[in-house]
């Protein structure tokens, strides 16, 4: 006989801003791909699949490439890795958790199940060696709650020479010994932002171009808030995974990369408002300035209307 497998299904599902906005840009077409992916992940080794397991999908159920890169990409509701060789890897937090959570449910009950069926054989045939296995047990779960105890202490003790050493060196010293030992994800990030060839494809992969170089500040400052907002800060644990993350947040053709790109429109369309060189075009690579193709001098004060044009013989706007 097969064995049942089973996906729980949180009733709070469609509260997720996500999959609101899933159900309303693509409606139940959109939320049947996304449980069809659940399922899939569900029944594959380590909750995740790759790209040929997705081709199979996308035949299997008849899927449109475009519905099923749109239920991917631009909800933020699954994570797309991408392997050495190229290959996609697909992975959903949602079941992650819940499978976890299940698989943790039915191994309490199964240690419950075989402690009561080791009581009722002992009570029915007083079986000496259950008796003691179940004393060796306790005096295991003794020892644990020992090492506990004694580990909280000495947990307690490096606390207290932490405080101390704050109180002679002050607490400048304190924190970086604490940095040493705890890289938090914006210190990989700081690392990966560091790698400026990785930087230029992201730019190219992106499809912003010299928007990209121009504004990375600001996109960095939109990618900081996304991972604080959907609370990724806990899941990246490296260099890799900060890299792999931003560089799906930067993807072109996806929600996250349209937010950036309104972004910096807002952005540009506020600097030529208060910009003193507004009517002039500037690039942001060598700070060239221009207007309708022709050169100003560096010299030149900023073009004071639309209107203006260079006098080179009299070194001025008229």
């Amino acid at each position: 006989m097969k064995t049942r497998t089973y996906l729980p299904i949180e009733t709070d599902i469609l509260n997720d801003d996500r999959m609101g906005a899933l159900v309303n840009n693509m409606g139940v077409a959109g939320y049947g791909i996304y449980m069809i992916l659940l399922v899939e992940l569900r029944n594959h080794k380590d909750y995740c699949f790759g790209s040929e397991s997705l081709k199979i999908i996308m035949r299997k159920y008849n899927i449109k490439r475009a519905k099923m890169e749109a239920v991917l990409y631009d909800y933020d509701l699954f994570t797309i890795d991408q392997t050495e060789n190229g290959s996609l890897l697909i992975t959903s937090d949602y079941v992650t958790r819940v499978m976890r959570n299940y698989n943790d449910a039915i191994a309490k009950r199964s240690i419950a199940g075989k402690k009561n069926a080791d009581k009722r054989w002992q009570k029915e045939n007083g079986n000496t060696m259950a008796t003691e296995q179940n004393k060796t047990e306790q005096n295991k779960t003794e020892q644990n709650k020992t090492s506990e105890k004694t580990e909280k202490k000495e947990t307690a003790a490096v606390a207290a020479a932490d405080i101390d050493i704050a109180a002679v060196y002050g607490n400048e010293i304190a924190l970086v010994d604490f940095k040493k030992q705890h890289i938090g994800w914006e210190e990989y990030l700081i690392e990966a932002l560091n790698d400026r060839t990785w930087m230029e494809l992201q730019a190219k992969h992106s499809g912003l171009g010299m928007r990209f170089v121009k504004y990375e500040n600001d996109i960095v400052r939109m990618f900081m808030d996304h991972v604080l907002t959907h609370g990724k800060e806990y899941g990246l644990h490296s260099v890799g995974e900060v890299k792999y993350y931003f560089a799906n947040f930067v993807r072109q053709a996806t929600a996250t990369n349209k937010r950036i790109t309104d972004e910096l429109d807002r952005i540009e369309l506020d600097e030529k408002t208060n910009s003193q060189y507004r009517f002039e075009d500037i690039d942001p690579t060598t700070g060239t300035r221009t207007y309708y193709g022709k050169p100003i001098p560096a010299e030149a004060p900023p073009r004071p209307n639309n209107n203006a044009i260079w006098i080179e013989e009299v070194q001025q706007w008229m």
